[in-house]
C-alpha cells in the first residue's frame, strides 16, 4: 500500500503551491528528506517545480528513466551520481505528459485523499495526519517525528 502526500509552500502573498508524493508520504521517511535538505525557499521551489512525484529523494536530481533501468543506474553509480537518491518525478522521469502544481488559496484544496500533508511557511515545515479528528499542523522537528536517520 502506497502512503500519499501532499506537499506545498506559502508564497509571501499567502498563496499555497503543492504536488502530490504518491510513494512514503510518512513522517519517518518523506517528512524526514523534507526537514533534513529542503530547508530553504529555493529548494522547496525546485522540488515542487518537477510537479507530482512518485518518491522524494535526497536531491532533485536530473532527469532518469524512472524504475527498472538496472544497467543505466549501475552506469551512473560508477561516474560517481547516485539516482538512489533523486527525486523520481512523475513528468520528468516516468513520462507523464503534464506537470502536475496546483496553486490555491485554501490548504484544504491539496489535501483530498492524502494520508499525510506537508507545508514549508516561513522557513518551517508542518505537518498534518489527514484524516484525524482534528487535523491540527504539528512543526516537523527532529524530536517529534524523525526516529530514524534518513
Amino acid at each position: 500500500m502506497t502512503t500519499h502526500a501532499a506537499i506545498a509552500y506559502k508564497d509571501d502573498k499567502g498563496m499555497f503551491h503543492g504536488i502530490t508524493c504518491h510513494n512514503d508520504g510518512y513522517p519517518d521517511y518523506t517528512g524526514a528528506l523534507l526537514l533534513k535538505y529542503y530547508t530553504t525557499q529555493f529548494k522547496v521551489k525546485r522540488l515542487i517545480r518537477l510537479g507530482d512525484l512518485i518518491q522524494v529523494g535526497v536531491n532533485v536530481g536530473i532527469k532518469h528513466p524512472g524504475f527498472g533501468l538496472t544497467e543505466y543506474l549501475d552506469e551512473l553509480m560508477v561516474s560517481g551520481k547516485n539516482p538512489a537518491k533523486w527525486c523520481q518525478a512523475m513528468h520528468r522521469d516516468m513520462g507523464e505528459k503534464t506537470i502536475n502544481i496546483k496553486h490555491s488559496r485554501n490548504l484544504e484544496d491539496f489535501f483530498g485523499a492524502m494520508h499525510y500533508g506537508y507545508v514549508f511557511d516561513n522557513n518551517i515545515w508542518l505537518c498534518w495526519k489527514i484524516g484525524a479528528p482534528v487535523a491540527v499542523p504539528t512543526q516537523l522537528t527532529d524530536s517529534i517525528w524523525l526516529k530514524k536517520t534518513v
